[in-house]
């Protein structure tokens, strides 16, 4: 076979067979046709262009070559495809549906090998056809070796590769023959699947009846789960339609829970802003520390310019009742109207520079919330007062963020005409947890909690509490005439009350409202510097003072109205706290202590009966040298009903 013939017939062999190299001797036919046409010269002078095609056509050779190779790689590949299906028909013993289409499998490549075979038949025929052709090229080339020793040197170098390569094609050609080999063996072991197939088709036909006694129950259990998935299906849609209905349940609730939440935002909006009593009370700077006797002293020049006229006596007597609110919460000035009960406690917030809160009450009061607000149902909010808003921002421990700006002010709180409404009614539990304050330490949650005042905020998941403080100081004028309600012991055990008679001489120039109002503020600290412990009386003095306090509770026995702990400590205290110190100071402040707390309790006792008790409270006031109160003591006894309207004192 000649170079030209084995290069075709390795095309042909790449193609797998199949591809008729017509193209290759189409084109053969126009070189041929071309060079007929040429001189011999030009013949000669394309023989090395040619030399050069022909080493592109070696190359291009080569690579097919290498495909070729593949295409045997991929030829063991198929026949490793077989001993696969060889494995795959084994495990036809364990499942017969798998079994007969890998023998059909077998069976389609068996007729693909044939196919193959006749096809490289045909492959031969056709490389002897093409070795004909490849024989005329020769022809041209042993015309051009005068002219190209070069050129045969060249090919002979390539006849030799050429050599190679048919020696690799015989060598395919071998293991072709031993990969046929082994599917004759693949055949054998076919076979004997199929000896083993029929077994097992013994073995299935034997099993049927069990298989159909089987396919009855599973047809039964198949009906009874179509009801139990049908049920299933129910029961999904059923859980579908409550979900929906959840989840538009959980949406309602996440927008009731948002409105909630900005509900409980909203609701005490009103509570956090700051009353005018803070705000606008233009008191912006601490006066510093001053002691309580130039507080004072400031205070009687700053009525005195406003043209107020209040004895000396009175003005202590005010002062330090708010010095033992802590025992004592609360101040009644009582007394006709237009005697300066109001003015009093204004006049001397503005002079001592603590801020003041005013508030009317009304006839209708009959509940805390008259003090403190209430909250809204229907707007989701708390409407609250002035004194809630004030209490609010005075509470450094439940409200720290409110109270930052105000924690070290005092505060006036003048309830005006308390007793146009039963006092009882709205004050009286607000009062007791006044008086809890004496024994609970305010930096305890659960110590203070008692004497806190606990707003009803709707329901909201946290309360809002407020707690009192001693920096708050409570102040009830009374006007006593036939449109006003009475207190009752309870109010008047835990409280001053300060009466305010007719005056001996009118006044006849209003007060002057040019003079400015003083703008520095008393801190809390400076206030608590001024009280003092009952135990601050030296020995002497608390003795004597615990004697007439003896003597006055024998002759309130008689009376059948004996104090207890409460009275006795807030005497004691009282006496304590009085400003000045100087003598005879003691007995002035028991005197006030007779008039405050003991005679008011009297009102309306038979003094035929107790005559005797009444003259030994007369002749205590008159050991402690108040004349004036041991008269109007004699004056009240004189009648058939004690009666009590107060003194009207000078000094």
């Amino acid at each position: 076979m000649t170079p030209e013939m084995l290069t075709y017939a390795m095309l042909l062999a790449a193609a797998g067979g199949i591809v008729i190299p017509a193209v290759a001797l189409a084109e053969h036919r126009q070189l041929m046709r071309r060079q007929a046409r040429q001189p011999a010269a030009t013949e000669y002078e394309n023989i090395e262009e040619r030399l050069v095609e022909r080493r592109k056509e070696e190359a291009e050779l080569r690579d097919k070559l290498s495909d070729l190779a593949d295409q045997l790689v991929r030829r063991d590949m198929a026949v490793a495809e077989a001993e696969e299906a060889r494995i795959r028909l084994t495990g036809l013993q364990e499942s017969l549906a798998l079994m007969e289409p890998k023998r059909m499998e077998l069976e389609r490549l068996e007729l693909d090998l044939a196919s193959r075979q006749e096809a490289m038949a045909d492959l031969a025929q056709r490389m002897v056809e093409a070795e004909a052709k490849v024989e005329e090229q020769a022809r041209v080339l042993r015309r051009a070796e005068a002219d190209a020793a070069a050129a045969e040197e060249k090919a002979a170098e390539a006849e030799r590769r050429r050599g190679e390569a048919v020696a690799n094609l015989e060598d395919l050609a071998t293991r072709l023959r031993e990969a046929e080999a082994a599917l004759q063996e693949k055949q054998g072991d076919i076979r004997q699947a199929d000896g083993q197939l029929a077994d097992i088709r013994q073995r299935i036909a034997e099993g049927r009846d069990d298989l159909d006694r089987q396919r009855r129950e599973q047809d039964a259990i198949k009906q009874t789960c179509d009801q139990i998935r049908a049920e299933i299906t129910r029961l999904e849609q059923r859980k579908a339609e409550l979900e929906a209905a959840k989840a538009h349940l959980e949406g309602y609730v996440e927008q009731a829970r948002a409105d909630r939440e900005k509900d409980e935002k909203n609701a005490l909006e009103d509570l956090k802003r700051a009353p005018a009593c803070l705000s606008e009370a233009g008191l912006r700077a601490d006066r510093g520390r001053v002691t309580e006797n130039d507080a004072l002293a400031g205070l009687r020049d700053y009525l005195d310019q406003l043209g107020l006229r209040f004895p000396a006596r009175t003005l202590n007597a005010f002062h330090t009742c708010m010095k033992i609110n802590g025992i004592s919460p609360l101040t009644v000035l009582a007394g006709i109207s237009g005697t300066g009960k109001s003015e009093l406690p204004r006049r001397y917030a503005e002079g001592i520079g603590v801020h003041f809160l005013q508030m009317a009450v009304q006839p209708r009061w009959d509940s805390p919330q008259d003090l403190f607000g209430f909250y809204n149902y229907l707007e989701h909010r708390y409407v609250g007062t002035d004194l809630a808003r004030a209490l609010a921002h005075l509470d450094p421990h439940n409200h720290p963020d409110l109270a930052k700006e105000w924690r070290d002010r005092m505060l006036l709180v003048l309830l005006d005409e308390m007793n146009l409404a039963r006092v009882e009614y709205y004050f009286s539990e607000f009062l007791s947890r006044l008086e809890v304050r004496k024994s609970a330490d305010p930096a305890n949650p659960a110590a203070r909690q008692n004497a806190e005042v606990h707003l009803d905020v709707g329901g909201m998941n946290r309360a809002f509490n407020i707690y009192v403080d001693r920096n708050v100081l409570f102040v009830g004028t009374m006007n006593e005439d036939e449109s006003t309600q009475t207190l009752s012991d309870k109010v008047i055990d835990r409280a001053n009350v300060l009466r305010f008679g007719r005056p001996k001489q009118m006044a006849h120039e209003q007060p002057k409202s040019t003079i400015a109002t003083p703008d520095r503020y008393l801190s809390r600290t400076t206030w608590n510097s001024w009280e003092r412990d009952a135990d601050s009386l030296d020995a002497h003095s608390r003795d004597k003072l615990r004697g007439w306090i003896e003597k006055l509770n024998d002759a309130m026995s008689k009376l059948d109205r004996p104090f207890g702990h409460r009275v006795n400590q807030a005497i004691q205290l009282y006496c304590a706290n009085y400003p000045g110190g100087g003598p005879g100071s003691l007995g002035t402040a028991f005197g006030d202590q007779l008039e405050q707390r003991i005679l008011p309790k009297l009102r309306g006792i038979d003094t035929m009966d107790f005559q005797d008790a009444f003259i030994e409270i007369e002749s205590l006031a008159r050991a402690i040298g108040d004349e004036a109160l041991a008269e109007a003591v004699n004056t009240g006894r004189q009648k058939p009903l004690f009666t009590w309207q107060g003194l009207n004192r000078d000094s």
